[in-house]
């Protein structure tokens, strides 16, 4: 199957380099809808919707932050299955895997051991960081399919004025598309190297009522790759982890829309085996496993007034359950050679949401709501088969903000946005979050932007109150994290579909939550020394009439400890992408192409993950038959060696990454 793929893949990239600059005009054969517009009529149908940057819905360039938008036809050209995959080639961003949960990092921040607790992740506007830890699922663990959405909204820079505590670094919004927008049925299917398989089904409506109806479900399994750790080579297996890499996972989603009404929901259950010998475990085992249980369920209404005021309401549950399973060998200690070890987590959460919006006597447009979240269930248990119970921390509070937000159009070319949000919470009291952009049009094709906003991270309960009894984690004397963000972005339209934008940055963060000795020889949370960043971001989008379209990005930043100067750990200087979508051969074949660069990276313990390049690869044949759709997609396509740094609870400093892979897949819809 890898022969097989690798030759059709290898020529269609050998293809595509010579075959993308072409225009329709040049092609033979039959042309698509796409590539019988003119270039002005492209542009306008690729107009970048975003909701999430200010809470209405906007094009992307008038958007007061740096915002990526991936649209369903891109996630579908490059057969992205997970956020992991599909946030790898977004600027500014960088992803790094342990074997056992995918971390998200923005503009070179990202400390190995967090949970993805500084990224506000979101579906339709609806909170997916999960409780105790506050951190968001990136893979097959996340309760919202990619392939469901209409876009995802990338919003770098501080969020916290419209949406609270771990909008820090980046909110990140997944549009789902409605029962109507694609009606009909649809079913997946995925084979791939190591096991590998994914299936999925979708069906989707606009039923007699008026009303609109999506349906999908997945599954996904894996036996894993066989990987071979020098720091276990002395053991039984000698090194080499076999049969404990495997993954499994299901999923299912729904919405129906009927006028003002919205019902929403999702859930997701994986099991992963953990390949690395992490926390001290015993490595020649398969025993070692975590289960990730997530879902969300979402009561929305929405109505807009011919004034053009709005009016919205949410009500919302969450839950999140989190499976441990850890085997040691106690045999120091006079216990038995596998000794189980259980953590456990429960989170539950009710919420509601309230906004209004309308337009000013001063030219301007108000937004202001406020939201109360209950996390009824905040529980933590660990505990082992030979000792019993370490800890058992059962917890429940309520926390709340309100905000407001007012934009004003100083004249016909300048707009100011100005926003405020504050949030209680029992743990530390009250906080105070701003923003304020300013942004003009420079003629007809150019827009500048200066933004500047305060974001800021609440300790989550995991940092404020674990303890497994041996290890002093918990710290109850945390205080919220802080960020300040100073940013001006420069974009405009450079001509023959060509559109660019250079973004400066400044970044201060105070008062970071790591982890770091405790007393007794333990680990504990504290707030550290402050940090800054500072950064540029460039972009280049070209479009050609053919349908195809390319982005070139490249980010610089330079994070370090304001007291000493040092990088940070994974702190790339350097990130840069390349992304294509088009035709290939003819209209009738589709190609995908990623190149992926992240410079080198210092790991926790002072070493050096070197800097590579990822190049992915997906050919597909989106009307092979009548309602059929073939695709092969190579990962990796290079089999480039690469390593990313990882956190203090593995014994490797950096971990090696997989080498090509190769999927072959079907599509058949009706």
């Amino acid at each position: 199957m890898r022969t097989l793929a690798a030759a059709l893949l290898g020529s269609a990239l050998a293809e595509l380099a010579r075959s993308t600059p072409q225009s329709a005009q040049s092609r033979s054969g039959p042309q698509t809808e796409l590539s019988e517009l003119d270039l002005s009529e492209l542009m306008q149908l690729e107009v970048e919707e975003v909701v999430g940057a200010a809470r209405r819905s906007q094009s992307r360039d008038e958007a007061p932050s740096a915002v990526t938008v991936l649209t369903a036809r891109q996630i579908r050209d490059h057969g992205y299955r997970t956020l992991t995959e599909a946030l790898r080639a977004v600027p500014g961003l960088q992803v790094t895997y342990d074997r056992n949960y995918a971390y998200l990092g923005v503009r070179g921040f990202y400390a190995p051991g967090d949970y993805n607790s500084r990224v506000l992740l979101m579906v339709d506007g609806h909170r997916l960081n999960y409780g105790v830890y506050g951190g968001l699922n990136l893979g097959f663990e996340s309760p919202v399919d990619i392939t469901t959405l209409e876009r995802i909204e990338i919003i770098r820079g501080p969020g916290s004025s419209m949406y609270g505590s771990n909008a820090f670094f980046a909110v990140i919004n997944l549009v789902t598309r409605k029962g109507g927008a694609e009606p009909g049925m649809a079913l997946d299917a995925e084979v791939g190297e190591w096991g590998t398989y994914l299936g999925r089904a979708r069906w989707s409506a606009v039923l007699a009522d008026g009303s609109e109806l999506f349906v999908s479900a997945r599954t996904y399994t894996s036996q894993g790759a066989a990987i071979e750790y020098d720091e276990f080579a002395g053991g039984p297996w000698g090194g080499l982890a076999r049969h404990n890499d495997y993954e499994r996972a299901q999923q299912v989603q729904a919405r129906w829309d009927r006028g003002e009404w919205t019902v929403a929901a999702g859930l997701a259950w994986r099991e992963k085996g953990i390949p690395t010998g992490s926390y001290g475990t015993v490595f020649e085992t398969d025993r070692n496993r975590t289960i990730d249980v997530q879902g969300y369920f979402d009561l929305g209404w929405r109505r807009t007034r011919d004034s053009g005021s709005s009016t919205q309401a949410n009500l919302r549950y969450d839950e999140y359950e989190y499976r441990g399973r850890y085997i040691y060998d106690d045999t120091a200690n006079g216990g038995p050679p596998d000794l189980v070890f259980r953590d456990r987590t429960n989170a539950r959460t009710l919420s509601f949401e309230a906004l209004h919006a309308m337009d000013g006597a001063w030219r301007d447009r108000l937004t202001y709501g406020g939201e109360v979240r209950w996390n009824f269930d905040a529980d933590q248990l660990n505990l082992d088969n030979v000792y019993g119970v370490a800890l058992s921390d059962r917890r429940d509070h309520v926390n709340g903000g309100v905000f407001v937000q007012d934009e004003f159009s100083l004249d016909d070319s300048t707009t100011l946005l100005a926003g405020l949000r504050f949030d209680h919470y029992q743990w530390f009291g009250g906080w105070l979050t701003p923003r304020i952009a300013l942004q003009r049009r420079l003629g007809e094709r150019a827009r500048a932007k200066l933004l500047y906003g305060e974001a800021y991270r609440a300790p989550s309960e995991y940092e404020l109150f674990y303890s497994d009894g041996v290890t002093q984690v918990g710290n109850e004397d945390l205080t919220p994290e802080r960020i300040g963000t100073l940013e001006a972005i420069l974009s405009g339209e450079l001509g023959a579909g060509l559109e660019g934008s250079v973004g400066v940055f400044h970044n201060e963060l105070d008062d970071m939550i790591v982890l770091g000795p405790g007393p007794g020889g333990t680990q504990a949370f504290d707030n550290a020394d402050a940090s800054q960043a500072d950064g540029v971001e460039l972009e280049l989008v070209k479009r050609w009439e053919s349908g195809a379209r390319m982005r070139v990005s490249h980010s610089y930043q330079e994070v370090v400890d304001e007291r000493t100067g040092a990088r940070l750990a994974n702190a790339p200087r350097q990130l840069s992408q390349l992304v294509l979508e088009s035709p290939l051969f003819t209209p009738r074949l589709r190609a995908g192409l990623e190149l992926i660069h992240v410079g080198s990276r210092l790991s926790v313990a002072g070493g050096e993950a070197p800097a590579y390049v990822l190049t992915n690869l997906v050919v597909r044949a989106p009307e092979l038959l009548p309602g059929l759709e073939l695709y092969a997609r190579a990962i990796n396509l290079f089999d480039v060696t690469y390593e990313d740094p990882v956190g203090v609870d593995l014994v490797q400093d950096t971990l090696e990454q997989d080498g090509l892979r190769v999927t072959l897949g079907a599509r058949l819809s009706r």
